[in-house]
């Protein structure tokens, strides 16, 4: 049943990602058994496909907790090589702690590879926790 699900929801959302955004905030976590906080980041990840901007600005609106971190990882996952300076705005207001770290992680890597000044100015002006901080500045510094 998940595949199925997550295969309607990517077909949902080709044709019309705000009504695919409603129909996965239609179902009640706590019950539905076709939910899972993994289809938050089938939702962005196509939604960001196809219109970056209002997949952000969704984004925006939603609550925090694991169904937003889900989706900013979708978000993530499409727009890293694109726009990695919304990707590390996003990931970097996660909210479980190790995907926070991860997701960092993984986007500062990607960005420092095509623009490392940047990706390191980033990082020094995000206000990030200081251990966060020190650690990302380690990952950054190896070669």
């Amino acid at each position: 049943m998940p595949g199925a699900v997550h295969n309607y929801l990517q077909s949902l959302v080709r044709q019309d990602p705000a009504m695919a955004a409603d129909w996965l905030d239609s179902l009640d976590p706590a019950t539905d058994k076709l939910y899972g906080d993994e289809l938050n980041t089938t939702l962005l990840e196509e939604w960001s496909r196809s219109d970056s901007v209002a997949a952000s600005a969704w984004l925006g609106r939603a609550d925090p907790g694991p169904a937003r971190d889900a989706a900013i990882v979708g978000f993530a996952t499409t727009m890293i090589d694109y726009e990695p300076v919304a990707v590390a705005e996003w990931t970097r207001v996660i909210e479980d702690p190790q995907t926070r770290s991860n997701w960092l992680t993984h986007t500062l890597q990607t960005w420092a590879r095509s623009e490392p000044e940047q990706a390191m100015e980033w990082l020094h002006s995000a206000g990030l926790d200081p251990s966060l901080h020190e650690q990302l500045a380690r990952e950054l510094a190896k070669p």
